[in-house]
């Protein structure tokens, strides 16, 4: 279909597949900043990822000089330079608003000397409230007391 539509010598097709593609782009390069309110009112950065700004940014910064300087081609360069500035945004946020505590680091975990592990689970990570740091150690102790 996209063949048919962009490429048979059809300049409407092409041109309807150019928009497609920039609005494509847009939606992606924007998603990670349907965030920003949460960001700004905690001002926390912690639900952007770093990481992918980063390669937003580079993918982004590439593609535009890329169809800026080689193929002259603003269904390329206009998407792409968009995306830079937006990769920008988040990483500015990022540094205006720095992390606090992460909720995705994993429970931690303690070998006593008598062997017994003892788990440290934080209450958003806990399946049901009633599991805590008491019933995991004690469940580790009745197991490594049946071995």
């Amino acid at each position: 279909l996209v063949r048919v539509l962009a490429f048979e010598d059809n300049p409407d097709g092409a041109l309807l597949f150019g928009w497609g593609t920039v609005a494509a782009l847009v939606v992606f390069y924007g998603s990670p900043l349907s965030a920003i309110a949460r960001v700004i009112s905690g001002r926390n950065s912690e639900a952007i990822v770093p990481a992918l700004a980063v390669a937003s940014w580079l993918n982004g910064a590439c593609w535009t000089v890329y169809g800026t300087l080689a193929v002259d081609n603003a269904f390329i360069y206009v998407p792409n330079a968009l995306g830079c500035v937006l990769a920008t945004v988040q990483l500015i946020l990022c540094v205006l608003f720095p992390r606090r505590g992460s909720s995705n680091q994993p429970p931690t975990s303690d070998t006593h000397n008598d062997g017994v592990v003892s788990l440290s689970v934080r209450k958003q990570d806990a399946i049901e409230p009633s599991v805590s740091a008491t019933t995991v150690t004690s469940l580790m102790t009745v197991m490594t007391d049946r071995e």
